[in-house]
């Protein structure tokens, strides 16, 4: 695995999460088509940090988790025609949706 580039605990992010119901059948090709889309349409984005891609041990769900500079930088995105291609691909995968806010860290 790649170094994986998540902004460090005390470096205030906005940060989405979309989590997808998947079957299994489907969820290796469905993981490679959204790493694609983020490394060829969002990774150059301004103000884009990151992008995790988890599937549950059930292989039922993926769920994606980015973070952004701010909130800004993630609207500026949405707005841009790569933002609305993918907003369009996505909501026709039925996510569900969560903009969240760190609360607390804990680092080893």
């Amino acid at each position: 695995m790649e170094n994986v580039g998540i902004a460090p605990p005390d470096t205030p992010v906005f940060t989405v999460l979309l989590m997808f119901d998947c079957p299994a059948a489907e969820r290796d090709s469905l993981m490679d088509q959204f790493f694609a889309f983020i490394e060829e349409h969002m990774r150059s984005q301004p103000g884009f940090i990151s992008a995790l891609i988890y599937a549950t041990e059930a292989g039922d769900k993926i769920v994606e988790h980015f973070q952004w500079r701010d909130r800004a930088a993630y609207e500026s995105y949405r707005r841009s025609s790569q933002g609305k291609q993918a907003a369009e691909w996505l909501l026709s995968l039925q996510p569900q949706t969560y903009y969240l806010e760190l609360a607390h860290a804990i680092v080893a």
